[in-house]
């Protein structure tokens, strides 16, 4: 689950909604690649977030 703060960020390139001072791999791209692969097969994708609830993520892909 993610803060709204970082939910406004995903999409953007290099930001990444962990703690950068951990040693996790990743580089925050993986999510505007996603939303960059979706758009180019006019789809969207929508992130819903609740603090103690947990997160959502819904991608739309036209059938045709």
């Amino acid at each position: 689950m993610f803060p709204h703060q970082t939910v406004n960020h995903l999409f953007t390139r290099y930001y990444r909604g962990t703690n950068t001072t951990e040693t996790d791999s990743g580089t925050g791209l993986g999510m505007a690649i996603s939303k960059q692969l979706i758009a180019l097969h006019n789809g969207s994708i929508r992130v819903q977030s609740k603090p103690g609830e947990g997160t959502v993520i819904r991608i739309l892909l036209p059938l045709s």
